[in-house]
């Protein structure tokens, strides 16, 4: 269709895991279109949904997540949180005092850093990977802050 147009969101949701059978039998307001079609395996795995005005729906697991990163507290982002959001760092020797380190997150977000020594002969991969780790995790607490205030408010959070 060519009159649509791309929109990106974030939102905040509480959830929980459960199959598609549990759905069906705890959830008591079933939208019922979803009922009646039983569009999945009833033992399919996936996520009970509420979201903020209550309404209750279920998410297959591969698709939720996807779309969700879980918060070790409620609405708050924690040290932890930016760690587990981290996947992999990739160190690269620049100069024989210095390196770049590429921390790669869940999304495919990269964060660079860079780490270097005055004196060759003492520089330590490992020194520079838990410097330079730590000055990533504090760059993405602000980006996921963000993603955080966005999910809080919408997109019109601000008067």
């Amino acid at each position: 269709m060519e009159d649509l147009k791309t929109f990106i969101g974030v939102k905040m949701i509480q959830a929980k895991p459960m199959n598609y059978h549990q759905f069906l039998s705890e959830i008591k307001n079933v939208n019922e279109a979803v009922a009646k079609h039983k569009v999945y395996g009833e033992d399919k795995n996936g996520y009970l949904v509420v979201y903020p005005d209550g309404y209750k729906s279920w998410s297959p697991k591969d698709v939720f997540e996807k779309a969700y990163f879980q918060l070790d507290r409620d609405n708050v982002i924690t040290e932890d949180d930016c760690e587990r959001f981290i996947v992999k760092g990739n160190f690269t020797k620049v100069s024989p005092k210095s390196a770049l380190v590429t921390y790669t997150t869940k999304t495919g977000f990269e964060l660079n850093e860079i780490s270097a020594c005055v004196d060759p002969a003492r520089f330590s991969e490992e020194i520079a990977m838990d410097v330079t780790k730590e000055s990533a995790v504090d760059k993405l607490w602000s980006y996921l802050g963000f993603a955080l205030q966005w999910a809080r408010s919408g997109i019109t959070g601000v008067k």
